[in-house]
């Protein structure tokens, strides 16, 4: 694990080198909002309803299919799905989302298929090649009028086909064979494809919600207070030196978990180790975290930084160390109460957004409060809910399988 930990940190470096470039040579607002359009770009993800993670169930849960068949049926319907889904967007005139969304669920299958193999690195690489072909469209940004929303549909074009040329190199080939040749599409089973949606949807739903709470923070701070988007934009990316840490054990944990979920001791001990271990990074990345915002935002010459990162690595960051497990509820059960209780949460939360008085200043920070409070409120019951599961010494595998 911790390998991987320094890996991905190697990886995520090149996300560090962004975001001290573009708030350098870009002006405060046109940074906003090409991260504002990023953080979109992955929203738009969530359009699979969970294929991609109910792939990665199903592979690791395989019976009677083969991996080669659980993953053509996979592929191809995703396939499907993305093209059905971008030309849904461009009849709609939505150009821009249908280009940025059918390259990030690309991205998003190639990505299922590497973590199923345990090709972590490679698996998490996709953001760090966005960031590359974001910071080479530097000279182009300061040397043309074209508008952010552009430039940023080239560079998730070029990052996915990036991505898609080295997962090709990696991967088996008869799989990726048969997904590039046509006459595949013929031998799609509906049916088969929609097991990957019913074996997902439900940790998707809950996801997508998780990530809604903050694409509406987003939206909310684009449209009450402009001018300190680019400083949430810079806390976020900066406060991703802890967060990175932290997602990089929810992001083994989910196939760990399941390498481990037939032997009900062993998956316990699994858990315990995985939230010691993230428990121990977050308090001390955490701490770095803080001291590198603090200087970052005298450099800048923002207003923000400091006291929104603060808040960032504080509130969601513990709410990220408890969710770090959330990913035993795939093989203990609970995720249906769970989505419930996500759905609560958000309501609560968008209910409380028009008490909020943006017409004052300091409601930014408040906005940031009740979001980033509401979701560790979450991931306290969400934890909680795991450890009592681990009580019951008659769980079984099979008791939780979606």
């Amino acid at each position: 694990m911790l390998r991987t930990v320094i890996g991905r940190y190697i990886l995520y470096g090149i996300l560090g080198i962004e975001a001290l470039l573009l708030p350098y040579f870009l002006s405060a607002k046109v940074y906003g909002e090409i991260e504002y359009y990023k953080f979109t770009g992955f929203f738009l993800q969530f359009a699979l309803f969970g294929a991609g993670t109910g792939y990665i169930t199903l592979f690791l849960n395989k019976k009677a299919e083969s991996d080669q068949l659980i993953t053509r049926h996979f592929m191809t319907g995703a396939f499907v799905h993305i093209m059905l889904l971008s030309l849904l967007l461009f009849v709609l005139d939505y150009l821009f989302l249908a280009v940025i969304g059918a390259m990030t669920a690309f991205a998003l299958v190639i990505e299922s298929l590497l973590k199923v193999r345990k090709r972590y690195l490679l698996a998490m690489s996709y953001k760090p090649i966005l960031s590359i072909a974001v910071v080479a469209s530097l000279p182009w940004m300061l040397n043309s009028d074209l508008e952010a929303d552009t430039i940023v549909s080239v560079a998730f074009l070029i990052a996915t086909l990036a991505y898609a040329s080295v997962a090709y190199l990696s991967l088996d080939r008869p799989n990726l064979a048969f997904f590039f040749r046509f006459s595949s599409l013929r031998k799609i089973s509906i049916s088969a494809y929609l097991e990957n949606v019913r074996a997902g949807i439900l940790i998707n739903v809950s996801t997508a919600m998780i990530f809604l709470f903050f694409f509406i923070d987003r939206t909310m701070i684009r449209n009450h207070f402009n001018n300190s988007l680019a400083d949430y934009s810079l806390s976020f990316s900066i406060a991703q030196l802890t967060m990175v840490a932290i997602t990089t054990f929810s992001y083994v944990n989910i196939v760990e978990y399941g390498s481990n979920s037939d032997n009900h001791k062993r998956l316990k001990q699994s858990i315990k180790l995985s939230l010691v271990r993230v428990l121990w990074l977050y308090a001390v990345i955490g701490f770095v975290t803080l001291v590198f915002s603090y200087y970052a935002e005298r450099i800048y010459g923002y207003e923000r930084v400091f006291e929104t990162t603060i808040i960032m690595v504080s509130i969601l960051g513990l709410a990220n160390v408890l969710n770090s497990i959330s990913a035993a509820h795939l093989y203990l059960g609970g995720y249906k109460p769970l989505t419930l209780l996500m759905a609560v949460f958000f309501s609560i939360s968008v209910f409380l957004n028009t008490l909020i008085p943006f017409e004052n200043d300091w409601a930014y920070y408040i906005l940031l409060i009740k979001t980033y409070g509401l979701y560790l409120g979450f991931s306290v019951i969400s934890a909680l809910l795991v450890w009592l599961r681990l009580l019951r010494t008659n769980v079984s595998p099979s008791e939780g399988r979606l």
